[in-house]
């Protein structure tokens, strides 16, 4: 009979215990579905998704949730832009094909994984600042993989010319070559306000800073019209202004450091 009570006496807290820990991984499994998946912040013009393991296509609206595996296109008249779990905006241009390979984000670790896979088209990037030295942002193409670290920055690619454009708007990419006769090559790092051609079959030229002429061209229908991914787009020049004064400050109190240097190098030279 003890023994029964005492069974008894064990088995409620052991109940509450388990209800307490399936609520806990519900909420867990929640929070990570939250954290890997992709909203649609704005559509214009024809745009289509075609969920993962599905044949079937849907028109494309406005909040709707992208995963993993998703693929979208976009018709001669249509863009789309997307906010990722890390809060990063992306813009489809028209004519595009992209496919999500991967989106996540922990909030804990603030490590966040992107990546695209760019079929056709072009695609306008601005990625919001790593804080994780394991985050990844990346976009391939059929003969380059672009992998990036808080920028803004457009990929172009045309499947027929076997062509990859990268304009670097700010910050850097790094550029990395696919075909066979490219193998062996480091990276090729692409900095702010540069860009560059890869041609399938033919080694690539260094970057090199772009004239307006080319700059307009591949940067045309890239321009974010959305609420959301404006306000993202305004956090970045924010944070690029605020990077720019630290840096007129650091220059300032270097030179004044310099400055007090001479000044006393010069006392001790007098007083000799």
């Amino acid at each position: 009979m003890k023994l029964k009570r005492i069974a008894r006496g064990i088995g409620a807290p052991i109940a509450c215990f388990s209800m307490i820990l399936i609520a806990v991984v519900g909420l867990g499994l929640a929070a990570e579905d939250a954290s890997s998946v992709i909203t649609v912040a704005y559509v214009e013009g024809e745009a289509v998704l075609t969920p993962a393991g599905s044949g079937a296509s849907q028109a494309l609206t406005e909040d709707e949730i992208v995963r993993a595996g998703d693929r979208i296109d976009t018709g001669k008249d249509g863009s789309v832009e997307l906010v990722l779990p890390d809060e990063s905006a992306v813009r489809i241009g028209p004519d595009t094909r992209i496919v999500v390979r991967d989106a996540g984000y922990i909030e804990v670790t603030k490590r966040s994984s992107n990546a695209l896979n760019l079929l056709y088209g072009k695609i306008r990037a601005i990625v919001a600042p790593m804080l994780n030295a394991e985050s990844s942002f990346v976009i391939e193409t059929e003969n380059a993989t672009v992998g990036v670290r808080g920028t803004d920055f457009v990929v172009s690619h045309d499947k027929a010319a076997g062509e990859t454009d990268v304009l670097c708007s700010d910050g850097s990419v790094e550029l990395r070559p696919k075909d066979i006769v490219r193998k062996g090559l480091a990276p090729i790092l692409v900095r702010g306000n540069e860009g560059i051609r890869l041609v399938r079959g033919k080694l690539p030229e260094k970057p090199a800073r772009w004239v307006d002429e080319n700059r307009i061209k591949i940067q045309r229908n890239l321009d974010f019209k959305g609420k959301r991914t404006k306000k993202i787009l305004e956090r970045r020049l924010k944070y690029l202004q605020n990077q720019s004064e630290s840096a007129v400050d650091r220059l300032r109190d270097g030179g004044n450091t310099l400055k007090n240097k001479t000044n006393r190098t010069m006392r001790n030279i007098f007083r000799r």
